[in-house]
């Protein structure tokens, strides 16, 4: 693979001072612990995500960890396949019974109804029900298959009432990666971009690991952590999670919450303007990042919505979760009230019919928009908003919305990865420039 030579990246990106980003950067990626010699990477990011006040130590992850992803989310049964059976019982202690496929698994509100495919039901009152195969592989559940084992919990229990389901996915972290990077990325994008995202990924999901023992999950698999598709075969992110095992960004002795989205579209955000007490670190500031991703189709964007309908909507969202701006009627403006350190917008007021003012963060703007609420039109692609890198235009009755980017904008940029790979850079390089400061760690 070329290599960029300090002429060509001044040339290209001047402006962004990228010799200094990802000549110096990598070099602290490199200097940690000699990681990169031991991992061989020479050789070669819509709800919001919860950030934990406590983030893990590189120090305190003592072998590959298991993460435990809910994969499915109150649902009133499940119905799981494998071809020799499923093994069905208590979490700990006692005997599992092996059960036919496909199994159906419900609750009535007093204990966990198990269907066999024929024959008489089983109940088992238990506080969680774990399934697995007699064999080890995959279960499947719908079209996607789990490996290792399954958690099965009840949710909202009351007695002779049916109640719902969660199914929790427990598996080795490396397990876990590659089923995120065949959801998260593209199937034919560059293998260092792989290998970028495998590592932001980990740090990601072994930072939240530490932070949620009151709770039955530590993920899920959606866009509100990680987006998680289960078994793949996807070979360039089965080989991008084994060529980075157990490689981690860190920033002082803590393994980094590396956030990342789709399209940055040019300027990144900060965490601390997006997330609850995320800390306003270096790596997780945002930064100006010039056109990298430019090969999104949302690197620029525009959309226009009715003034009273999108009004209607944004009080819809703030009836819902109890904020003042419930109280809006129509829209006459709005603007931007403050910005991150590189222009891009943290929070805006909207000022409505009646010239009463509400201030709305950045990112709970995009919510309110993107609201799905009774009795409006539904959201569509050619009405959502995209990014909360946007500025607002209302002329009577229509309200123009345009902005860049697709998601929150902190971290790593998804087509802006993808794009320095093809450009040469490698896993390294790329992390240094979208998470600056921080260095590569074998946690395991």
């Amino acid at each position: 693979m070329r290599r960029k030579t300090l002429e060509q990246l001044k040339k290209l990106h001047r402006h962004l001072m990228m010799r200094r980003s990802l000549v110096i950067g990598a070099a602290v990626l490199l200097i940690a612990g000699g990681v990169i010699g031991l991992i061989g990477l020479t050789s070669g990011c819509e709800s919001q995500p919860r950030t934990p006040t406590h983030p893990s130590g590189v120090a305190g992850v003592h072998g590959e960890p298991t993460v435990r992803v809910r994969i499915r989310r109150s649902i009133p049964a499940v119905t799981i396949h494998h071809p020799g059976g499923v093994l069905v019982g208590p979490v700990q202690g006692g005997q599992p019974r092996r059960i036919g496929s496909p199994v159906r698994i419900s609750h009535d509100g007093n204990q966990f109804v198990i269907a066999p495919p024929t024959g008489q039901a089983l109940g088992w009152k238990l506080d969680v029900l774990r399934v697995s195969s007699p064999s080890g592989q995959a279960l499947r559940i719908d079209d996607q298959s789990f490996p290792n084992v399954l958690m099965i919990h009840a949710r909202g229990r009351a007695a002779n009432t049916p109640t719902t389901l969660d199914v929790v996915n427990h598996l080795p972290m490396e397990q876990y990666i590659p089923g995120v990077l065949a959801r998260e990325l593209y199937a034919d994008w560059h293998e260092e971009c792989f290998r970028a995202q495998a590592i932001a990924a980990r740090s990601y999901a072994i930072h939240n690991l530490g932070n949620t023992r009151s709770r039955h999950f530590d993920l899920e698999n959606t866009q509100a952590s990680q987006a998680y598709i289960g078994v793949t075969r996807n070979q360039r992110a089965l080989n991008a999670g084994a060529s980075t095992r157990g490689v981690v960004l860190a920033y002082n002795g803590q393994v980094l919450p590396a956030y990342y989205s789709s399209t940055c579209g040019g300027t990144g955000q900060d965490a601390a303007a997006i997330f609850p007490n995320a800390v306003d670190i270096q790596p997780l500031q945002g930064t100006q990042r010039g056109s990298w991703c430019k090969a999104s189709k949302y690197f620029r964007w525009s959309v226009t919505r009715n003034t009273n309908t999108l009004a209607a909507r944004i009080a819809a969202w703030g009836q819902r979760g109890g904020y003042t701006i419930k109280a809006l009627q129509g829209i006459r403006e709005v603007k931007v009230a403050a910005t991150n350190r590189v222009g891009r917008p943290t929070q805006f007021v909207i000022v409505d019919g009646n010239g009463r003012s509400f201030p709305i963060k950045a990112e709970r703007l995009r919510f309110a928009c993107n609201h799905d609420a009774p009795n409006l039109p539904a959201i569509t692609s050619n009405t959502m908003v995209r990014s909360s890198h946007v500025s607002v235009n209302v002329s009577g009755n229509r309200v123009t919305i345009s902005g860049a980017g697709y998601g929150h904008g902190c971290g790593g940029c998804q087509y802006g990865m993808q794009a320095m790979a093809l450009e040469g850079y490698q896993a390294p390089g790329i992390l240094a420039f979208y998470y600056k400061g921080a260095d590569l760690r074998k946690a395991y």
